[in-house]
């Protein structure tokens, strides 16, 4: 094995950023190249693949999200979606493939793998369904799920210093009846 990929899928959560530092460090140490895949299983069927390096992913692991960005994917469920997949993958030379994700995602991998791709899954979801795991990457933020569409309002902020520094945006969340508590 002399070159592996790491992808996100599905939906984004807290701490893939992390595990794609840990996947890429790894294969650093181990003397392998590492590549992104852009836009999940988009970006498979795509061949949208960037290197990755020490460089590429310093500074990451505070950033939420996916650097790799994340998506959906109706064609990968296709035969020929699949097909496309595996031809990118074998025309970039990619031996190894890390997919960091939920259940859909597993789902794409097992048929990769069925395809002889060597597959790693790596569970990150806010949703915790993986079977077979206690917790996921990013799970621990259900519980805010849970409250915001039904029992919370954001309040908007326009003037406050941001903790995140690149908005100028901060939230204030406010359960009915309930005094004001800043988020961050």
């Amino acid at each position: 094995m002399k070159r592996v990929a790491v992808l996100t899928s599905g939906g984004d959560a807290p701490g893939m950023n992390a595990a794609i530092r840990a996947v890429v460090r790894t294969a650093i140490y181990h003397h392998l190249e590492a590549v992104g895949v852009m836009r999940g299983f988009e970006g498979l069927i795509d061949g949208d693949f960037v290197p990755l390096n020490r460089a590429s992913v310093g500074g990451i692991i505070h950033r939420g999200g996916t650097i790799l960005k994340t998506a959906r994917s109706e064609r990968f469920k296709t035969e020929a979606g699949l097909d496309r997949a595996l031809f990118q993958l074998k025309n970039a030379a990619i031996d190894g493939l890390v997919i960091i994700g939920g259940d859909g995602s597993f789902r794409g991998g097992q048929k990769l793998y069925e395809k002889g791709v060597s597959v790693i899954g790596v569970p990150g979801t806010i949703d915790n369904d993986v079977a077979g795991t206690d917790e996921t990457i990013g799970f621990d933020i259900l519980p805010l799920k849970w409250l915001l569409p039904a029992e919370l309002s954001i309040l908007w902020c326009p003037n406050c210093l941001s903790a995140w520094g690149a908005s100028a945006t901060s939230f204030t969340i406010r359960g009915p009846g309930a005094r004001p508590t800043p988020l961050l």
